[in-house]
């Protein structure tokens, strides 16, 4: 489902759903679901989800919802959903969530959630009793009752009872009861009680009870009872009972019951039970009664009970009873009944009970 117009020119490997407007120049590898618009030039692999509108020239390795419009010019590198709009420049590494607006120049570096509006900049230290309101930058040190709202950032070490709203970010260390709403970003250590909501990114050790949700990004070490709902991103060990919902991403070592909803990226060893749905991408190792739907990318290896549907991509060893659907890729070695269906491409080595529905794929 490649369409090129107007000159386009582009090297293109597994890649699906590709939009080439005006001049548009791209390098794709497995990349899906990408629109080029007026003169576009992209280097892309891995990429998901991206527009290029009005001569913007793109450098991306496995960046996700990125769209750049009027003359936007990035080099990422696993970043998720950025937005540049009106001669937006950025150089972004390892940056989730990022909006650069009128004419904002920005280079971050492992920046989540960062909205950047009419060039406000702001470094604070050792500050308290600071309310940031409308296009707010900060670096906040031991700073304590702090107020970020409308787009402030916020680094806080040792801070308490701390309240960000509408897209603050937030590094906090030995922080309780702390209240994150609108697009939050947040390191906590040994924090319990922390709620997440609307697009909260956190990074957690030997934190309990936490709640993520809208576009919460989360790395949790030997965290209970946690929900990351709408594209959160998660990097757990150890923890049990976790439900993801919404786009989320995961590593996960050594738990069970695991729910991945709406794009979920995870990589699990020794997990079961898990279910991924909409763009979920799975590394799996060891890994029973593991359902996956809707654009999934997995490496699969001794896995039992393994359902991919709607465009999920399957590197598989030693699994049994796969089910692929809608545009999958597959690299499968002593796979045993494996359903591949509508437009699969496959490496199979010592498959058996192997269904290929609506594409010719050859069995190696």
């Amino acid at each position: 489902d490649v369409e090129f117009t107007d000159r386009g020119n582009s090297e293109l490997k597994g890649a699906d759903d590709v939009e080439f407007t005006d001049r548009g120049n791209s390098e794709l590898k497995g990349a899906d679901d990408e629109e080029f618009t007026d003169r576009g030039n992209s280097d892309l692999k891995g990429a998901d989800d991206v527009e290029l509108t009005d001569g913007g020239n793109l450098d991306l390795k496995g960046a996700d919802d990125v769209e750049l419009t009027d003359g936007g010019n990035s080099d990422l590198k696993g970043a998720d959903d950025v937005e540049l709009t009106d001669g937006g420049n950025s150089d972004l590494k390892g940056a989730d969530d990022v909006e650069l607006t009128d004419g904002g120049n920005s280079d971050l570096k492992g920046a989540d959630d960062v909205e950047l509006t009419d060039r406000g900049n702001s470094d604070l230290k050792d500050a308290d009793d600071v309310e940031l309101t409308d296009r707010r930058i900060s670096e906040l040190k031991g700073a304590d009752d702090i107020e970020l709202t409308d787009g402030g950032n916020s680094e806080l070490k040792g801070a308490d009872d701390v309240e960000l709203t509408d897209r603050g970010n937030l590094d906090l260390k030995d922080a309780d009861d702390v209240e994150l709403t609108d697009r939050r970003n947040s390191e906590l250590k040994d924090a319990d009680d922390v709620e997440l909501t609307d697009g909260g990114n956190s990074d957690l050790k030997g934190a309990d009870d936490i709640e993520f949700t809208d576009r919460g990004n989360s790395e949790l070490k030997g965290a209970y009872d946690d929900e990351l709902t709408e594209r959160g991103n998660l990097d757990l060990k150890d923890a049990d009972d976790i439900e993801l919902t919404d786009r989320r991403i995961s590593e996960l070592k050594g738990h069970d019951d695991i729910e991945l909803i709406d794009g979920g990226n995870s990589e699990l060893k020794g997990a079961d039970d898990v279910e991924l749905t909409d763009r979920g991408n799975l590394d799996l190792k060891d890994a029973d009664d593991v359902e996956l739907t809707e654009r999934r990318n997995s490496e699969l290896k001794d896995a039992d009970d393994i359902e991919f549907t709607d465009r999920g991509n399957s590197d598989l060893k030693g699994a049994d009873d796969i089910e692929l659907r809608d545009r999958r890729n597959s690299d499968l070695k002593d796979a045993d009944d494996v359903e591949l269906r509508d437009r699969r491409n496959s490496d199979l080595k010592g498959a058996d009970d192997i269904e290929l529905i609506t594409v010719n794929v050859e069995n190696t």
